[in-house]
């Protein structure tokens, strides 16, 4: 009962007060007692209606205000739910067609990546692939792979299909939080085709800019294998066998200068001891992490190996396309000399 009481004084305390306030004013009106006089009560009567009237009043203006808060609050949790479900249909929206997108862009990979569809039991990836590798400069390459090479008419209209994908992902980054989606989309290519999109992305017009800054943005190179670039650029400026430059940079193979049996038998022996030189003086700079411009250069066909497709990459994608990719910061840090010439 006291605990009823005490909550009804809380929740009424302005009534409460007033209805002192107003008995106070009669007793101090009134020092003597209740009055006898009619015209007393009457003038009393007329000045509690007044004030009551304005409490009435004031208490009307009081309820419009809390309706008109209530209103607005009731009007923003509204819109804030509304947007909440406009925001939840639009990500199922981007889900559902970035799903779709994604299944024909794995159909286009399993064709590429078929050994069926491509040249001597190999898939059209491997040929490509193959092709980089054994081939030097990045002009040599483009002439011929792209332009008396029909097989990679088809990489390009898989590079056109990625291209879209990555585009509809960056109109939508709102939803690809910690890049949920792009990586997702990058776990499906291997690590021959990221090394083929590095390529497809160097020396080219405007018109690839877009692209290059999605593979920026999405850190889209940051599994690639930064040992194959290494393994393609010894290979061009050494002449040496891929097999053998393997085996030298994992540290399976100790480095003998004398043993020519990884370079071809129609080079000359002064033509194999460059070669050899040239090997030496690679693995011992590989050691001490620096590579010199000025030996590079004596020791290399200068011309060929600045245009190495891998040195290209190098030079020309963003830091960012490989962050995360730490084989990365030693190779780019090794090249450092040559490449910010």
């Amino acid at each position: 009962m006291f605990k009823e009481i005490c909550d009804f004084l809380k929740n009424n305390k302005w009534y409460v007060l007033l209805v002192v306030v107003l008995l106070g004013l009669y007793f101090y009106k009134f020092h003597n007692g209740l009055s006898a006089n009619s015209d007393d009560w009457a003038n009393f009567g007329s000045y509690i209606g007044g004030i009551f009237a304005a409490v009435t009043l004031l208490s009307v203006l009081h309820g419009m205000q809390l309706e008109r808060k209530r209103f607005n609050e009731q009007k923003e949790e509204f819109e804030k739910e509304k947007k909440e479900q406009e925001e939840y249909r639009r990500k199922e929206e981007f889900e559902r067609t970035f799903f779709m997108l994604l299944e024909e862009h794995n159909n286009k990979l399993r064709f590429l990546e078929n050994k069926e569809n491509g040249i001597d039991g190999k898939s059209i990836v491997d040929n490509v692939y193959k092709y980089l590798e054994y081939h030097a400069t990045l002009k040599e390459i483009r002439f011929y792979l792209e332009r008396e090479y029909s097989l990679y008419a088809d990489m390009n209209v898989y590079f056109l299909n990625l291209y879209h994908i990555l585009k509809y992902i960056d109109e939508n980054s709102r939803f690809n939080v910690n890049n949920r989606y792009s990586s997702l989309l990058r776990s499906f290519l291997s690590r021959k085709v990221l090394y083929i999109l590095a390529y497809h992305l160097c020396d080219r017009n405007s018109d690839f800019d877009n692209y290059i800054n999605y593979i920026k943005k999405f850190h889209f190179l940051e599994h690639m294998s930064i040992f194959d670039l290494e393994v393609g650029f010894l290979k061009v400026s050494s002449n040496y066998r891929e097999d053998a430059i393997y085996r030298f940079l994992s540290g399976m193979e100790v480095f003998k200068k004398n043993n020519y049996s990884y370079l071809p038998n129609s080079f000359t022996d002064e033509a194999k001891d460059n070669c050899s030189d040239w090997m030496e003086y690679y693995l011992e700079s590989r050691n001490k992490f620096t590579l010199s411009k000025n030996k590079f250069k004596l020791l290399t066909k200068y011309n060929i190996a600045k245009d190495c497709v891998n040195l290209k990459i190098l030079k020309q994608l963003h830091s960012d396309a490989f962050l995360g990719n730490m084989d990365y910061l030693k190779l780019i840090h090794f090249y450092q000399e040559i490449i910010n010439e």
